[in-house]
């Protein structure tokens, strides 16, 4: 892949382009119009996509840690093993994005709309879901150990073997939620 460590595509019409393998390292996504672009396996480390249109977008496997997706839209997004450690999601639009697998360590969603979004088996370990909107959300099977979902909305979400040990639910709204074969022990 190309080297583009540090590129500025701020307010770019990135729709549909490829940034397969690309370094990305430190990338300006700011505002950028990333629709179904392609980060298959790219190194996005500490790039900022804030307010950036990530719809449909491709980042399996690519290397987001740090990166800033605030206020980013997201919907549909593909992020199935990726590095997202330490990443903001704070008031992004996540709805039916895919996080399978991926590394969300320290990641903050804090006012995120994660409604319908897929974490199954995701290592949310110490995530924060503040008053997020995780209506109907896949977290089956999930290490949310330490995570916290204080007055996050949860109704209809999947817990279902996830590791909730520490997790703090305060104030969430947890109606029709399943936590079957869950572990909540403190």
């Amino acid at each position: 892949g190309a080297d583009c460590e540090g590129a500025n595509f701020y307010g770019a019409n990135c729709k549909d382009a490829d940034f397969r393998c690309t370094n990305l390292e430190g990338a300006n996504f700011i505002g950028a119009d990333c629709e179904g672009a392609n980060f298959y396996d790219a190194n996005c480390k500490d790039a900022d996509f804030y307010d950036a249109n990530c719809e449909n977008g491709n980042f399996m496997g690519a290397d987001c840690e740090g990166a800033n997706f605030r206020n980013a839209n997201c919907k549909d997004a593909d992020f199935k093993n990726a590095n997202l450690e330490g990443a903001n999601f704070i008031g992004a639009d996540c709805q039916n994005a895919n996080f399978i697998g991926a590394n969300l360590r320290y990641a903050n969603f804090n006012g995120a709309n994660c409604q319908n979004a897929n974490f199954y088996r995701a290592d949310c370990k110490n995530a924060s879901f503040i008053s997020s909107n995780c209506k109907g959300a896949d977290l089956e099977g999930a290490n949310l150990q330490g995570a916290d979902f204080i007055g996050a909305d949860c109704r209809y979400a999947d817990f279902q073997s996830a590791n909730c040990k520490d997790a703090d639910f305060y104030n969430a709204n947890l109606e029709d939620a399943d936590f079957n074969g869950a572990n909540c022990k403190a």
